[in-house]
């Protein structure tokens, strides 16, 4: 899996109504900890997840169907035990 990590200050809302937008693909991966500073979304047609967190961004981007599902899985266990 491909990672690309960046730092880009303001809040999640400008991932919202921009980048990761339904109309661009994405879908919004609910979990307890959604706020203003945190927030993850995924793209299965283009197989990649996006973090943002606090400024901090992750694009994680697989390289097939099943690293993503299971990179799906991974986060949502990881945020069931949390």
């Amino acid at each position: 899996m491909k990672i690309t990590c960046e730092f880009c200050p303001g809040d999640r809302y400008t991932y919202d109504f921009g980048l990761c937008s339904y109309a661009n693909g994405w879908a919004q991966v609910d979990t307890a900890q959604d706020a203003s500073y945190f927030g993850t979304w995924a793209n299965p047609t283009r197989l990649m997840i996006f973090n943002y967190c606090e400024g901090d961004t992750t694009l994680k981007e697989a390289a097939s169907p099943e690293e993503f599902a299971a990179e799906l899985r991974g986060i949502d266990a990881w945020n069931r035990a949390h």
